[in-house]
């Protein structure tokens, strides 16, 4: 079986959020983390680089993608975009005889009441995030359909909720936990919208960076993606007092406002769990990733 390791891989998104941290998670001397100089929407672009550096394999975690506010304003983008960098990046690596694509999709792309993997088609994504949610939906059917075709290994993973160092630092971007750091030490807003009693799971970015050359040497599950997530959940409002806690400040709740998104977005990660022999991995407790996330991004900002 290839190490994959120990072979050149194109990680595209390596600049990024989730990019960042996987370089800072172990040495991969081989390993070539590509940024927005290679444009996944330029077709032939892609394909040239891919014919020129003839990569073991490639990490996808490529994707133009915000917090809720950003994603409702920018459907037809996210949409375009992302469909686009699916379409293209998986045809030229068949194109160009790639016998391995790893690619991370998100949550997202599920059902509001979408619980385990299977459930993906079961019904639309939240309205709140429809247009990324069916971009990514298309990688995953991409990576499927060829796979089951060609003969190559494409599959998927959905990540959901992840927050930590080097995630975008703006409110309109940003996802809920980033928010909270930046209302604190940017525009000391502390006034937040809805009641706070929605339900998520956010999993630590170094945790999921960690794992990530472990799915790409041992998880060729086709068929379906898998969810990779924290099993601890916390109510936005609980969240917030962790986060105020940590930081020495509070944050309200207007109270009727309209909720944004789903109210229990919660996954079974039950398929991880067998995947990493039950025991053998333990996520970040939110606390624990949140101070860690605040102290970097008080030194992002001084």
């Amino acid at each position: 079986m290839v190490d994959y390791t120990q072979e050149t891989v194109l990680v595209f998104g390596g600049t990024g959020f989730l990019g960042k941290n996987l370089q800072h998670s172990r040495y991969l001397p081989k390993w070539r983390f590509l940024g927005r100089q290679y444009d996944l929407l330029d077709a032939n672009t892609i394909k040239q680089l891919l014919e020129t550096i003839k990569p073991a394999a490639i990490l996808n975690l490529a994707a133009s993608v915000g917090g809720i506010q950003y994603n409702m304003a920018h459907q037809p983008e996210q949409l375009y975009q992302n469909s686009m960098m699916a379409l293209n990046l998986i045809e030229a690596a068949y194109q160009t005889g790639i016998p391995r694509v790893l690619s991370t999709i998100s949550t997202c792309a599920w059902p509001s009441d979408g619980l385990c993997e299977d459930d993906l088609f079961n019904g639309p994504p939240a309205e709140t995030n429809i247009a990324y949610g069916m971009a990514k939906r298309l990688l995953f059917l991409m990576s499927r359909e060829y796979s089951r075709k060609y003969g190559v290994v494409y599959n998927t993973v959905a990540l959901n909720n992840l927050y930590g160092p080097h995630d975008l630092f703006d409110e309109m971007r940003s996802h809920f936990v980033t928010v909270l750091i930046y209302r604190h030490l940017v525009s000391k807003d502390y006034t937040l919208l809805g009641t706070g009693m929605p339900t998520r799971q956010f999993t630590f970015v170094a945790d999921v960076a960690r794992l990530l050359p472990r799915f790409l040497n041992e998880y060729f599950d086709i068929h379906e993606s898998m969810f990779v997530s924290t099993p601890e959940s916390w109510t936005i409002g609980e969240m917030a007092l962790i986060a105020g806690n940590i930081m020495n400040c509070e944050f309200d709740f207007v109270a009727g406002a309209k909720e944004l998104g789903q109210l229990n977005k919660l996954v079974d990660s039950s398929k991880l769990m067998s995947f990493l022999n039950n025991k053998n991995y333990q996520f970040s407790l939110f606390k624990d990733g949140f101070e860690e996330t605040y102290k970097w991004y008080k030194g992002y900002c001084t």
